[in-house]
């Protein structure tokens, strides 16, 4: 597999920024890196602040264990994010993801052509 390719695939799949590493652009993919944790750890602490509620509100009898009403409260429960902090979050996790990917594929096509 070329570098180019192996690069974006890896920008793609694993993490977004890890094609980086392989075109030797560590900076470029520390920065990618950071960025793409940082939105998922939003995420993830969303995820959590709204299960330990929901937790809390099925062990106190106030939801059954019926799925339906479970998803209908994770819509409803509010948590310390904002719904905007939440878009952004996103809009960054995917455009970090795609500039990594296509600028890591861009990178890997130069190293491979022939100098000059």
């Amino acid at each position: 597999m070329k570098l180019s390719t192996k690069a974006a695939v890896y920008s793609l799949f694993v993490f977004p920024g890890s094609g980086y590493f392989f075109v030797k652009a560590n900076k470029r993919g520390a920065a990618a890196f950071l960025m793409s944790f940082i939105c998922v750890a939003v995420f993830m602490i969303e995820a959590y602040e709204k299960a330990q509620v929901i937790a809390q509100k099925i062990v106190a009898g106030e939801i059954s264990y019926n799925i339906e009403k479970i998803q209908a409260e994770i819509e409803l429960v509010q948590t310390s994010f904002d719904p905007n902090i939440l878009l952004a979050a996103t809009i960054v996790l995917v455009g970090v993801w795609l500039v990594s990917a296509i600028d890591s594929f861009r990178l890997g096509k130069k190293l491979e052509s022939p100098p000059v």
